[in-house]
């Protein structure tokens, strides 16, 4: 398919298929998602090649480019790797510290960034009692006797264990005001953190864990931005979330395809290859055309949302509720065409299925979607037509 791309895209790609096809080889992939992480030379070269530059803020030797170079450089490295990568989620958490915090808080980013090429910040924001409904959060920062204190959990925080740093989302006080959240950076060895180890039936290469916060003193220093910044923050930040989880699915279920599609050539039944019989065939070609409409959407969608259209938050939406669903179909359907051996550890399949589902969840649930694009939908109908009276 030709899209239309500048000539910087394209040297983008070109430079992150390079990088793909050096290190993330199956035998890598299958060693790191069993080690839980990539080892910290391969986070190094990424940097080194340019890919770790992009997207991040100026403030820590970023190039702040578009979402779209950003979106582009994960479908890639997706598609090679047939797995999630822990690439896609550090410029999110790097461009609240760069550009909300003070000078010592981005000194220090900049220090661990430049050191390891990847962030040293875990983003802990979701809760058990909350899951995508990030108002519902009741982690709070009060004051007991001219004294600040973090109490509350987090759940699904991406290297919570294994990070020095932890940038919480809490509210301020009362929890009873909906956007008054705040974001505060926590040593991982503070008194009164403490983390529970999770294990997850997919994207292992990003292992997650609970963090518990007891009565944490925190001082004003640790705020990152100004109180009660962070809820018009974190709304840009999910948008951008979901634009990279799902070209990170746009590039898992071209790998599933491909896999699928020389697998199919390859095995025979019946004295032929199983992709001459019809239902195999019928397959394949359901699946190119949902793999063609998740990348004109996840472009058209990048687009708009570097473009600041009023719209790219209906548009993020929808493609965040199509993107991750289909996706998983089109790894559903490699693995049926596999078969049994595609049921195992032996091929890629299973894996990437397993990704794609958890995509689903991700960055803000298929259901959240629906109740975030339903209003916009009806909205921008009833103003299209004239008609109708309001």
């Amino acid at each position: 398919m030709d899209f239309s791309f500048s000539a910087e895209q394209h040297r983008l790609v070109k430079r992150a298929r390079e990088f793909g096809r050096t290190y993330l080889t199956e035998d890598n992939i299958r060693l790191w998602c069993n080690d839980q992480g990539i080892p910290d030379e391969v986070s190094r070269a990424y940097l080194d090649a340019g890919l770790g530059y992009v997207g991040i803020p100026e403030k820590l030797g970023g190039t702040s480019d578009s979402i779209t170079q950003q979106g582009l450089i994960i479908e890639e490295l997706s598609r090679i790797a047939g797995a999630s990568l822990p690439f896609q989620s550090q410029a999110i958490t790097l461009e609240l510290v760069g550009e909300m915090g003070n000078a010592d808080q981005v000194a220090l980013a900049n220090k661990l960034f430049q050191s390891t090429g990847s962030t040293g910040f875990s983003l802990a924001m979701s809760e058990p009692t909350a899951g995508s409904d990030t108002f519902g959060l009741k982690t709070t920062v009060t004051e007991q006797d001219g004294e600040l204190y973090l109490d509350g959990r987090k759940t699904f925080v991406v290297n919570g264990e294994f990070l020095p740093y932890l940038l919480v989302v809490a509210r301020d006080g009362d929890i009873s005001e909906s956007d008054n959240l705040s974001l505060w950076l926590i040593p991982l060895g503070s008194e009164g953190v403490s983390t529970i180890h999770m294990t997850k039936v997919g994207q292992e290469m990003n292992p997650f864990c609970m963090v518990d916060f007891n009565h944490v003193h925190v001082d004003p220093s640790q705020l990152v931005g100004s109180r009660g910044e962070g809820s018009k923050r974190l709304l840009r930040c999910f948008e951008m979330g979901r634009c990279i989880v799902c070209a990170a699915s746009v590039g898992l279920a071209r790998a599933a395809l491909t896999d699928a599609a020389r697998y199919a050539q390859q095995r025979t039944s019946f004295g032929k290859p199983i992709s001459d019989y019809q239902q195999v065939g019928a397959m394949l070609t359901d699946m190119e055309v949902k793999v063609r409409t998740m990348r004109l959407l996840l472009y058209q969608t990048l687009s708009e949302f570097d473009a600041g259209k009023p719209g790219s938050r209906l548009s993020t939406a929808l493609l965040k509720r199509y993107v991750p669903r289909a996706a998983t179909e089109v790894a559903s359907d490699a693995l049926q065409i596999f078969g049994g051996i595609g049921y195992t550890d032996v091929t890629r399949v299973s894996r990437i299925w397993r990704d794609c589902r958890g995509n689903q969840i991700a960055e803000g649930t298929d259901e959240v979607m629906v109740r975030i694009a339903t209003k916009r939908v009806i909205g921008q109908y009833l103003a299209d037509d004239p008609s109708i009276d309001l």
